[in-house]
């Protein structure tokens, strides 16, 4: 298979930040991570580094100690291929270093903008839902937070909470994907309106939704952003779930940007 669009490719690297400049999405990453650069990864560390110039690493676990909690990393650092990828299991995931941004502080609000995207490999069945982005938490009753879960049938299941005595919440169960094959999974949020105007999307084939809460409070996340596990008992990605790249914008990517991306990438894993 060739790359639709090899001229961007060859100008400027194939890793996750290269390929979001190539289709225009540079300015707006907050995190662009990537298994197969040996830049964003290498032996031995204990982060997942950010490739933009932002710096926003995730921890394997959840701090800069080897643990328990760390996801596995197979392949080899800088091959750039689809043997390079995470797996999970139990309590293992990523943890945004440094605690919450200021940015992923507010994605369960009204009028945020974002995206979110991510290659995965999913397993056929987990036992339990697998966090592909979580910033959920308890604040004692008050759940606030969003998650992007895949669900024990792997449906892309959305959710934001917005606090309150019982921790208000809108879900969204949307595209579903196929077990044992790598797949391009977004979810593009525009909260600023009540119309379809946010949509999940997975290999380029897109379902719009309502993406903006009905609640208008705008109490802040209580945990960082996580991948691969929540923050509750009933979610966490299993041993045969894979992930090879990850980014997150600040603002909403379009589906062209989009479908350009997975056009740029899908060579790597044979799709």
């Amino acid at each position: 298979m060739t790359f639709p669009f090899p001229h961007l490719v060859t100008a400027g690297g194939r890793d996750t930040f290269s390929i979001l400049k190539a289709v225009g999405a540079g300015d707006m990453v907050h995190f662009a991570l990537d298994a197969g650069s040996d830049t964003s990864y290498t032996t031995g560390s204990q982060v997942w580094a950010d490739l933009s110039p932002n710096g926003h690493d995730l921890y394997l676990g959840t701090n800069d100690t080897v643990q328990s909690t760390d996801p596995t990393f197979n392949g080899d650092p800088g091959a750039l291929s689809e043997n390079e990828y995470w797996s999970f299991g139990s309590n293992r995931r990523f943890t945004m270093v440094g605690g919450i941004t200021d940015f992923t502080d507010t994605l369960h609000h009204r009028n945020t903008l974002y995206t979110t995207g991510t290659w995965i490999r999913p397993m056929a069945s987990r036992g339990r839902h697998g966090a592909i982005m979580n910033t959920a938490g308890n604040a004692g009753l008050e759940l606030r937070g969003v998650s992007l879960l895949l669900t024990n049938a792997n449906t892309l299941q959305y959710t934001f909470y917005t606090g309150g005595s019982n921790g208000s919440s809108e879900r969204y169960n949307l595209q579903t994907l196929e077990a044992g094959v790598w797949q391009f999974v977004s979810v593009s949020i525009d909260a600023r309106t009540s119309d379809q105007t946010s949509y999940s999307g997975v290999n380029g084939q897109y379902q719009m939704f309502n993406g903006t809460p009905g609640n208008t409070r705008t109490l802040p996340a209580h945990v960082p952003f996580t991948i691969g596990r929540g923050n509750t008992n009933e979610t966490g990605m299993g041993t045969n779930d894979f992930v090879a790249q990850a980014f997150l914008t600040e603002g909403q990517m379009t589906q062209e940007q989009l479908t350009k991306f997975y056009n740029l990438t899908r060579d790597r894993y044979g799709v």
